[in-house]
Protein backbone atom coordinates (compact mmCIF):
# COMPACT_ATOMS: atom_id res chain seq x y z
CA UNK A 1 0.00 0.00 0.00
CA UNK A 2 2.86 2.35 0.82
CA UNK A 3 4.61 1.72 -2.51
CA UNK A 4 1.34 2.40 -4.31
CA UNK A 5 0.72 5.58 -2.34
CA UNK A 6 4.17 6.99 -3.18
CA UNK A 7 4.01 5.67 -6.75
CA UNK A 8 7.23 3.70 -6.31
CA UNK A 9 8.99 2.61 -9.50
CA UNK A 10 9.38 -1.01 -8.26
CA UNK A 11 5.68 -1.46 -7.41
CA UNK A 12 4.79 -3.60 -10.43
CA UNK A 13 7.89 -5.76 -9.95
CA UNK A 14 7.18 -6.44 -6.27
CA UNK A 15 3.37 -6.58 -6.37
CA UNK A 16 3.04 -10.24 -7.35
CA UNK A 17 5.85 -11.65 -5.24
CA UNK A 18 4.91 -13.99 -2.39
CA UNK A 19 5.61 -12.89 1.17
CA UNK A 20 7.78 -15.31 3.11
CA UNK A 21 7.61 -15.23 6.89
CA UNK A 22 10.91 -16.25 8.44
CA UNK A 23 10.86 -18.45 11.51
CA UNK A 24 13.19 -16.86 14.01
CA UNK A 25 14.47 -18.76 17.03
CA UNK A 26 14.31 -15.71 19.31
CA UNK A 27 10.61 -15.01 18.64
CA UNK A 28 8.46 -14.41 21.69
CA UNK A 29 4.70 -14.50 22.20
CA UNK A 30 4.54 -13.02 25.70
CA UNK A 31 6.55 -9.79 25.47
CA UNK A 32 4.29 -6.93 24.38
CA UNK A 33 6.42 -4.17 25.93
CA UNK A 34 9.63 -4.39 23.93
CA UNK A 35 8.16 -4.41 20.39
CA UNK A 36 10.01 -1.23 19.43
CA UNK A 37 13.30 -2.63 20.73
CA UNK A 38 12.81 -5.79 18.65
CA UNK A 39 12.01 -3.73 15.54
CA UNK A 40 15.05 -1.46 15.95
CA UNK A 41 17.37 -4.42 16.57
CA UNK A 42 15.97 -6.26 13.55
CA UNK A 43 16.51 -3.19 11.37
CA UNK A 44 20.01 -2.75 12.77
CA UNK A 45 21.04 -6.37 12.18
CA UNK A 46 19.13 -7.35 9.02
CA UNK A 47 21.06 -8.29 5.91
CA UNK A 48 18.82 -9.53 3.09
CA UNK A 49 21.64 -11.59 1.61
CA UNK A 50 21.89 -13.68 4.78
CA UNK A 51 18.25 -13.75 5.90
CA UNK A 52 18.22 -17.52 6.36
CA UNK A 53 21.12 -17.39 8.84
CA UNK A 54 20.15 -14.03 10.32
CA UNK A 55 20.91 -13.64 14.03
CA UNK A 56 20.01 -10.59 16.09
CA UNK A 57 21.85 -11.76 19.18
CA UNK A 58 18.72 -12.33 21.27
CA UNK A 59 19.08 -15.22 23.71
CA UNK A 60 16.50 -18.01 23.76
CA UNK A 61 15.97 -17.70 27.53
CA UNK A 62 13.19 -15.20 28.28
CA UNK A 63 14.94 -13.69 31.31
CA UNK A 64 18.17 -13.18 29.37
CA UNK A 65 16.18 -11.79 26.44
CA UNK A 66 14.54 -9.24 28.77
CA UNK A 67 17.99 -8.16 30.02
CA UNK A 68 19.21 -7.81 26.41
CA UNK A 69 16.18 -5.63 25.64
CA UNK A 70 17.05 -3.42 28.62
CA UNK A 71 20.60 -2.92 27.35
CA UNK A 72 19.36 -2.18 23.83
CA UNK A 73 16.81 0.31 25.18
CA UNK A 74 19.66 2.24 26.83
CA UNK A 75 21.79 2.07 23.68
CA UNK A 76 19.01 3.34 21.38
CA UNK A 77 17.95 6.04 23.84
CA UNK A 78 21.52 7.33 24.06
CA UNK A 79 21.90 7.30 20.26
CA UNK A 80 18.64 9.24 19.77
CA UNK A 81 19.33 11.80 22.49
CA UNK A 82 22.86 12.51 21.27
CA UNK A 83 22.07 12.41 17.55
CA UNK A 84 22.96 15.47 15.49
CA UNK A 85 19.33 15.67 14.30
CA UNK A 86 18.13 16.14 17.89
CA UNK A 87 17.69 19.90 18.26
CA UNK A 88 18.05 19.48 22.05
CA UNK A 89 21.29 17.47 21.85
CA UNK A 90 23.47 20.15 23.47
CA UNK A 91 20.98 20.66 26.29
CA UNK A 92 20.80 16.90 26.93
CA UNK A 93 24.59 16.59 27.06
CA UNK A 94 24.85 19.61 29.37
CA UNK A 95 22.27 18.12 31.76
CA UNK A 96 24.09 14.78 31.79
CA UNK A 97 27.36 16.51 32.65
CA UNK A 98 25.62 18.44 35.43
CA UNK A 99 23.99 15.29 36.79
CA UNK A 100 27.29 13.41 36.63
CA UNK A 101 28.96 16.20 38.59
CA UNK A 102 26.19 16.16 41.18
CA UNK A 103 26.49 12.40 41.73
CA UNK A 104 30.29 12.39 42.06
CA UNK A 105 30.36 15.18 44.65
Amino acid sequence: MHLKKVDHSKLKELEGLPVEKLKISWATTKNFVDCGIFVMRHMEMFNANYARSWDCGFPMDERAKKMKCGLLRKKYTCKMLTSDVNIYKDRVIKEVIELDGATTN
